[in-house]
C-alpha cells in the first residue's frame, strides 16, 4: 500500500452520468440483532456497483467474534463497529474502509486472530485493521 496514511481512506467514486442508470438491488441478508439494512442502503445510493457482500461478511464476522460482549451501558458491543461503518458510509468510503470499520476492534478484543482475518477478507483489509488497531496503542 502506497501513499501513507491518507491512502489508507479512500472516497467512493463519485455520481456521474452513469449513476442515474437504475441498478435492481442485491439481496440484502440481515442477521438478528442490529440491523445493518440503513447501512447498506446508504452505500448503495452513492455507489451502486458496491460490493455490499463484504460488507455483510465483515459485519457477520465482527457481530460473530463480539458475540455477547457487551458495551458499558448494555448495548451489544457490536453496535459500536456499525456506527463507526455508518460514520464513514456518511463521507461515502469505499466499502474495503467500510468493512474495516466493522472490523476494527476484532483482532484486539476477540479470539479472532490476524491469521484468520487475512485468510478471510485478504491482505489490504487486514492490514487496514491492524493499522487502526495500533492507533489505540
Amino acid at each position: 500500500m502506497t501513499g501513507g496514511a491518507a491512502g489508507f481512506w479512500r472516497a467512493a467514486p463519485a455520481a456521474g452520468p452513469e449513476a442515474a442508470t437504475p441498478v435492481a438491488p442485491a439481496p440484502i441478508t440481515v442477521p438478528a440483532g442490529p440491523n445493518i439494512a440503513p447501512l447498506l442502503a446508504r452505500i448503495r445510493s452513492y455507489d451502486p456497483k458496491a460490493d455490499l457482500g463484504l460488507v455483510q461478511a465483515a459485519f457477520h464476522v465482527a457481530a460473530e467474534a463480539h458475540g455477547e460482549q457487551k458495551r458499558d451501558n448494555g448495548d451489544p458491543y457490536i453496535v459500536h463497529p456499525l456506527a463507526v461503518a455508518e460514520i464513514l458510509a456518511g463521507y461515502r468510503l469505499d466499502v474495503g474502509s467500510i468493512a474495516t470499520a466493522l472490523l476494527h476492534d476484532v483482532i484486539e478484543d476477540t479470539k479472532v486472530n490476524r491469521v484468520e482475518l487475512e485468510r478471510r477478507f485478504g491482505t489490504e483489509i487486514v492490514g487496514l485493521v491492524d493499522g487502526v488497531t495500533k492507533l489505540t496503542r
